[in-house]
Order: C-alpha cells, then structure tokens, then sequence
C-alpha cells in the first residue's frame, strides 16, 4: 500500500489509469483508500510514508493521511502531525491534524 499512496503520476497515467478508469479515475482517490489502509493496519512501519503523503500537493490525500497517522498513533505520528500542523494552510486538513492528535493512541 505505500507504493501506490507514494506512486509517481506517470506510473499511474502509464499503468492504473487505463485499467480502473471506470472505477477510480483519479489518482487522489486510490491514494486516499491506500492511506485508509495504512491506518487500519496501525503499524508504525507505515508512519514515514505516510509522514511524506502529509507534503502532497492535494489536501484531500493530507488529510486522510493525518487521520491514518492518528489512527495509528505513537510519538513519531504524532511529531509528523504537529510540524504538518504548524505549516498547514488547509482549514480540512488543519481539522483533520487536530482531530488525528486529540485522538492519537499512545501519544
């Protein structure tokens, strides 16, 4: 799941794309559920991609990595959710950042 919540746009464009245009036919959306399932797993193995999906251009893939972080939980999730929180320009994801810390397991 962290090769396709960190895949390059023309592995998508080139190889996803043409096969699931129907089901999925942006990126962001299939970033999304991978995120979703990173955070289900609650391994820590996943916080440093996930951490790096908190820099992704679309907040709509930020945000549910912070829930996925929060999920998760932990001193480093919630070392990646402050800084992300403190550069956040987003008021979704900003709510998310927050939501994801006030309910962070372990932190």
């Amino acid at each position: 799941m962290t090769k396709i919540l960190e895949m390059p746009d023309g592995f998508y464009e080139k190889t996803i794309h043409p096969s699931m245009y129907n089901y999925i036919k942006d990126k962001k959306y299939l970033r999304r559920n991978a995120a979703i399932t990173l955070g289900n797993t609650g391994d820590t193995e996943h916080i440093p991609a996930l951490g790096r999906a908190m820099e992704d251009a679309e907040e709509f893939v930020r945000g549910y990595s912070a829930w996925a972080l929060g999920k998760i939980g932990g001193p480093k999730a919630k070392s990646i959710l402050e800084l992300s929180l403190r550069k956040e320009n987003s008021s979704t994801v900003v709510n998310e950042i927050r939501a994801a810390l006030a309910g962070s397991i372990g932190t």
